[in-house]
């Protein structure tokens, strides 16, 4: 998806009926670049984005989710396939995760 000035300002106006929030909805990508445009449209894309991808550079969010022991955590897996528990420094993790 290509966000210049007339996709950011179409999404704006357009909300959840976007062609942006459409994509992100019905095929969501794997990673995301970030960029200054996607801050605009934030707003309107959070639910898609905010319990689904996680930020692992200042312009790179991954489909995942950041736990903190012993809090509840809600992700919603945008693309099914395997998982697993990384670090915060990208270092592989031994642990459990109970799965409801």
């Amino acid at each position: 998806m290509w966000l210049d000035k007339h996709y950011v300002l179409a999404t704006l106006r357009e909300g959840k009926n976007s062609a942006a929030y459409n994509v992100l909805g019905k095929s969501p990508p794997k990673l995301i670049l970030w960029s200054y445009r996607m801050d605009y449209i934030y707003p309107v894309v959070a639910p898609l984005i905010v319990n689904s991808y996680v930020r692992v550079a200042p312009n790179l969010r991954i489909a995942g989710f950041r736990l903190h022991p012993g809090e509840r955590m809600s992700f919603e897996v945008p693309i099914a396939g395997s998982y697993a528990l990384y670090s915060a420094d990208g270092t592989p993790l031994r642990g459990e995760v109970a799965i409801d």
